[in-house]
């Protein structure tokens, strides 16, 4: 069965991540059953920007600045080094987020549609 970290309230959450970390085999199946449901999304609206379906180079950095922090987090996971380098072009490309900027307002949605079940 799936451990869910998306549901209920933030207690909940943080009781299934006690769980997780009383795991003493890194390697336990468990890790592979976990189901972060719509967490890996971030949904930021801006009514009235500039021009629409815009996206700022603040925005735009903060986007990339996301998208470093999430391969640095993977290498850690992986060989327990946060060096990117590590990653292959495959685990990279799998990882890459999107960002839609809606039409009509500065609308930007970031989602990681799937994570790699191993490195």
């Amino acid at each position: 069965m799936a451990m869910a970290l998306r549901a209920g309230a933030p207690s909940d959450a943080l009781v299934s991540l006690q769980h997780l970390l009383a795991i003493e085999d890194p390697f336990s199946e468990d890790f592979r059953r976990i189901d972060f449901g719509d967490w890996a999304s971030i949904h930021v609206y801006l009514p009235h920007p500039e021009v629409d379906s815009s996206i700022t180079p603040p925005f735009l950095e903060a986007f990339l600045e996301l998208q470093r922090q999430l391969y640095l987090l993977a290498a850690q996971a992986a060989s327990g080094s946060p060096d990117s380098s590590q990653l292959s072009d495959e685990i990279k490309r799998r990882l890459q987020i999107s960002v839609v900027v809606s039409g009509g307002s500065a609308d930007y949605v970031t989602k990681l549609s799937s994570l790699p079940r191993s490195f």
